[in-house]
């Protein structure tokens, strides 16, 4: 396994994703479009972002004026007018055309106290820069004076001598959220606005064409250790997984899925959740109160596997893609789907939660636990080789997949999981003296990772479902085994069925990687 240079990790998860785009490729030049409204638009945009260099002078053009109808960027423009600024006004408009989240995040999602129903969130917002570097600029001065290079050589393309040679900025400042209200009342404006016409420039700096690209890519070298960028076909493809992963549903499962696969997999989480509630119930620090409501919430966890069911129905697809307008613009094009995504997550406050939604995307290489559904999300991207393949012994498929189902699974009663009944409502159902003997059965796997040189304390929620997800899916598979006869793989009879289920395991794990990645 030999790592790209375009790559921080090489790993199965990768190579699996690097399949799926050849896939989606194979899908949008050769697939039968039907009558596959948001098919027909995914290809358009595809053969559009590919042929954006063209347009770079355009596109650019077009930012400055997109900048513009914002407001404007006191950088680099006199006529900015900022008397009465509202920057709580700007925000909520930047995040609605573009569903980007500047300085704090606005959001639909479920409701915590009724998961029925959907509610407004507002959040801390996204990081331009890695967080452990603004936190302690001095230990990378390497890497800050790349991120401050990025900044002022994108502003000089794109306005080119316009630049103030008197401005200063300081990039290393992170307020608490809970302060940063407070905080902005105090800031001059123009810092404020300047801050927040970088945050779109910078979401779409990608997007006009290769010099800035080039710049991107340049921070990313410093930060990744990465030698070179993603080919353009690549991101392409990353960016119709992004925004018409549905759309490619039909097809995909058409010309991939194996028909056994979902009802497979479905059978794996029923044997996998049968051996969590044997621990539970073997729990005997657990009082039996909190362990029957326990038992109770795995039960009645639920599981989505493949995709939501509109996403393979053609007359739902083409009502949700219809209001789509695709062009020959690649920026317009971004732009469009950025707000349309975001109309599509506020169209949802105050309606009623049901089956379609899924926190990801049909085609996402991973699997999720949702607390406030309670609910385990296998997508498709997941169900191939090395995680998952009907047709071969079930020792590899519980080994690769099987151990992450119980990995998400455990999710339901960790320590953030336990916070939610049964029906994904927060609220206490552990007694306080259990929540003590969690903490204090927790206590060995911190100290164990903290022997390895990784921060147990912070890594404390993930290494503990890796290890209840490996055990019970190893459980489930030996139940199975004494039921079954399994057929042997060629070239590997010398293995046992349980040296089989470890192999695939590790096998899932193994990876080249940058030491940077990890920090």
């Amino acid at each position: 396994m030999e790592k790209p240079d375009s790559e921080a990790v090489w790993s199965n998860w990768q190579i699996l994703e690097s399949r799926m785009n050849e896939r989606i490729e194979s899908i949008l030049n050769f697939g039968s479009k039907d009558n596959n409204i948001g098919l027909i638009k995914a290809a358009k945009f595809y053969n559009a972002c590919l042929d954006d260099s063209l347009m770079e002078n355009k596109y650019l053009s077009d930012l400055r004026m997109l900048v513009k109808d914002l407001r404007g960027w006191p950088l680099v423009q006199d006529e900015v007018n900022l008397e009465n600024y509202n920057w709580f006004k700007d925000i909520l408009k930047i995040t609605r055309l573009l569903g980007v989240h500047p300085i704090f995040k606005v959001n639909v999602n479920i409701d915590y106290r009724n998961t029925s129903s959907y509610a407004l969130y507002i959040e801390p917002g996204d990081l331009i820069y890695p967080s452990y570097i603004l936190k302690e600029p001095k230990k990378y001065p390497v890497e800050m004076k790349s991120y401050k290079f990025w900044i002022l050589q994108t502003i000089k393309h794109l306005y080119k001598d316009k630049l103030r040679r008197n401005v200063k900025a300081d990039v290393t400042k992170i307020p608490q959220f809970e302060n940063v209200f407070s905080l902005l009342q105090r800031i001059d404006p123009k810092i404020i606005a300047n801050y927040l016409m970088w945050y779109v420039v910078k979401d779409l700096s990608r997007e006009t064409g290769n010099h800035l690209r080039l710049l991107n890519f340049m921070v990313d070298k410093s930060v990744m250790r990465i030698k070179s960028d993603i080919t353009r076909k690549t991101e392409c493809l990353n960016e119709v997984k992004r925004y018409f992963q549905n759309a490619l549903v039909p097809q995909y499962t058409q010309q991939h899925l194996i028909p056994k696969t979902l009802e497979t997999v479905k059978e794996m989480v029923y044997n996998i959740k049968n051996e969590f509630i044997k621990v539970i119930k073997r729990s005997y620090w657990l009082n039996d109160h909190t362990k029957n409501l326990a038992v109770e919430k795995i039960k009645y966890l639920k599981e989505y596997i493949g995709f939501p069911a509109w996403a393979n129905n053609i007359s739902q697809l083409n009502e949700f893609y219809n209001a789509v307008n695709i062009t020959h613009s690649h920026l317009h094009n971004v732009i469009h789907l950025k707000n349309f995504l975001m109309e599509q997550n506020l169209k949802k406050y105050k309606q009623n939660v049901d089956e379609a939604n899924w926190p990801s995307g049909s085609l996402d290489v991973n699997a999720y636990y949702s607390i406030l559904q309670n609910a385990v999300f296998i997508p498709l991207g997941i169900l191939e080789p090395p995680f998952f393949d009907p047709n071969i012994p079930e020792a590899l498929n519980y080994g690769a997949l099987g151990s992450l189902i119980g990995h998400e699974i455990s999710h339901a009663l960790d320590m953030t999981g336990r916070q939610a009944n049964k029906f994904g409502n927060i609220g206490i159902w552990w007694i306080e003296e259990d929540i003590l003997k969690y903490e204090k059965q927790t206590e060995c796997y911190e100290n164990f990772y903290n022997s390895l040189d990784v921060n147990g304390q912070l890594t404390i929620g993930e290494n503990v479902a890796d290890n209840v997800g490996i055990q019970i899916s190893f459980s489930a598979f030996r139940k199975l085994k004494n039921s079954k006869v399994f057929t042997m793989i060629p070239n590997l009879e010398t293995f046992s069925n349980e040296q089989l289920f470890f192999l695939a395991y590790s096998q899932m794990w193994c990876e080249i990687t940058e030491k940077r990645t990890y920090l």
